[in-house]
């Protein structure tokens, strides 16, 4: 798993959201461990109208997200 924190990341999904501007992510499942979050998604709004499933794993620090993974 690649950690997909910083500038890199965002010029990523800045792209992703300028040509799908539907997206929509619906929670399905958490787990909170410490500052672990483990969260289920359920991703749609893609051009050609795919749902996708997606999971994300956050690094929660004392004031905000510091780190984020996606499992693909």
């Amino acid at each position: 798993m690649a950690d997909r924190s910083g500038p890199a990341f965002r010029e990523r999904y800045r792209e992703l959201f300028a040509s799908s501007p539907e997206l929509h992510a619906e929670l399905v499942s958490r787990v909170v461990h410490g500052r672990v979050v483990i969260d289920q998604e359920r991703v749609s709004g893609f051009m050609g109208g795919d749902v996708r499933t997606a999971v994300a794993m956050y690094d929660v620090g004392p004031e905000k997200i510091e780190r984020v993974w996606f499992v693909a």
